[in-house]
């Protein structure tokens, strides 16, 4: 990501879309031939893989599908949201071996929500958010050997670190005027259309991406009212996972014991919370007609 030192008076800006941003830096996450690292800490997909296939953690935990880190759906916005949910950051956190690869979708997380989420406004002070974004880097870098590096060069300080990057910009850059080919500058607003079907948020089971059908034996449902879950997760939203329902629905739902705590889990829920990949066509437009081909 660059960063743009701008005049007092500028006739033509041009920016990269947010969104256009956001799925570039996940998809060079998901290269196979890319070899990331941040201070000595390795940066993988791999450790999401091990998290997906680690017992230890159900899809409760981490709310991911196998699906959601393929390489070749380069457009997938969505899968930028899953692989930066709390409960995925919070195991990466919890693991000494997977710092780098939270260190990077964390920052993943800080551009989406400076970029794309409607809640960030404009009025909020400018040279605030920057100081409170280079508090939250140093957090962040604190364990690793980069501040160490910052501090022998001098230029750990935001003013001198400020300062360092301009001049080495400034050196190693050119600048070009077209200011003189520009008559008149119009300026437009550019939103992400919200996508009601995929909304992370949605109260409507945020990651329900399979259906099943309603029709079980009793001998089945038993079966699964057996069922032991354990999760390190205590909020289910997003999920259709309750503690009662109404007797008018109670065929929907299968009993089931979470954490040695009886709740009801919609079936709905059930198929996702047991899909490992989601079968769905590609954001991608060539993918999902490939994909489509291959379907019929």
């Amino acid at each position: 990501m660059a960063l743009v030192f701008l005049r007092k008076q500028q006739l033509l800006l041009f920016l990269q879309d947010a969104t256009h941003l956001v799925t570039k830096w996940r998809n060079r996450l998901l290269l196979s031939t890319a070899e990331l690292c941040i201070g000595s800490k390795a940066i993988s997909v791999n450790h999401l893989y091990d998290i997906i296939d680690n017992p230890a953690f159900t899809k409760f935990d981490h709310c991911l599908t196998k699906t959601d880190i393929n390489p070749k759906d380069r457009q997938n916005f969505n899968s930028c949201l899953k692989i930066t949910n709390n409960g995925l950051l919070r195991i990466l956190s919890e693991n000494v071996n997977t710092q780098g690869t939270f260190i990077y979708l964390q920052m993943l997380k800080m551009i989406i929500v400076a970029y794309v989420e409607k809640a960030t406004t404009i009025t909020e002070h400018i040279e605030q958010l920057i100081a409170d974004a280079y508090d939250d880097a140093v957090t962040i870098y604190d364990d690793l050997e980069v501040l160490d590096i910052l501090e022998q060069k001098h230029v750990l300080g935001l003013n001198s670190l400020s300062a360092y990057i301009f001049e080495h910009l400034n050196t190693n850059s050119q600048m070009y005027n077209f200011s003189s080919q520009v008559d008149i500058i119009d300026s437009e607003e550019f939103e992400l259309a919200a996508d009601d079907d995929e909304d992370i948020n949605s109260d409507n089971s945020t990651y329900e991406d399979s259906s099943s059908d309603n029709d079980h034996t009793d001998d089945e449902e038993q079966e699964i009212t057996t069922k032991f879950i354990n999760t390190t997760k205590r909020d289910f939203f997003g999920t259709k996972v309750y503690d009662t329902i109404k007797p008018g629905v109670q065929n929907t739902y299968f009993k089931v014991l979470i954490n040695n705590q009886t709740k009801y889990l919609h079936k709905r829920s059930a198929c996702w919370l047991l899909t490992d990949e989601t079968n769905k066509l590609s954001n991608d437009r060539l993918l999902g007609v490939m994909q489509n081909r291959r379907e019929e």
